[in-house]
């Protein structure tokens, strides 16, 4: 089945429920006019020569505007699409969530804070073994400022399996540093 649609938007960001209760933020998106129902999220969205421009994600909940879609951008998706096939997706071993104000007071932090909470740690993964715990919050890694779930799962993607990361942590006995060596995402996480 083929729809048509308008790529309205190029730089959208979208705050998604997720299976913790709370949110997942995807920036950068797409936004479309084209169908996207729950059949053909992961799709593909071509543009009239039939080349891929991104892959269906997500549709406006109702309520909010009709016919609203988004799509990730084939440029944010290639890199992930080829750490697949080649076997070298890194894997920090963490569920995560975005901070938003009501996580920060479930985690007695001040309303302001940003950054990705650790919901799980994956027993004997790579975060495990470094000391991070459920209900620590990754600020940083190498420096950089960590703002949401999405932008953590993005600089990890970046690295290679085998790849060190300082990551800085706020927990309940202050904010550390936390150095994680990556490795390759398991079959069963894939």
């Amino acid at each position: 089945t083929v729809t048509q649609g308008i790529v309205s938007a190029t730089a959208r960001t979208i705050q998604v429920p997720n299976a913790t209760g709370g949110s997942s933020t995807f920036e950068s998106l797409l936004q479309t006019d084209a169908a996207i129902n729950p059949g053909n999220s992961g799709g593909a969205l071509v543009d009239l020569n039939g080349r891929l421009v991104g892959i269906n994600s997500a549709a406006a909940q109702a309520g909010a505007a009709e016919n609203i879609g988004f799509a990730i951008a084939i440029d944010r998706v290639l890199p992930t699409i080829n750490q697949i096939l080649s076997g070298q997706r890194p894997w920090l071993g963490v569920y995560l969530q975005t901070v938003d104000p009501g996580l920060a007071s479930q985690l007695g932090l001040p309303a302001d804070t940003e950054g990705a909470a650790v919901v799980e740690v994956v027993r004997s993964g790579p975060a495990g073994d470094a000391g991070l715990e459920s209900g620590d919050v990754i600020t940083g890694i190498d420096g950089e400022t960590v703002a949401s779930d999405l932008e953590l799962i993005e600089a990890i993607a970046a690295r290679r399996p085998g790849d060190e990361v300082s990551l800085e942590v706020l927990g309940s006995s202050g904010t550390r540093s936390v150095t994680v060596r990556l490795e390759r995402r398991p079959p069963s996480f894939q």
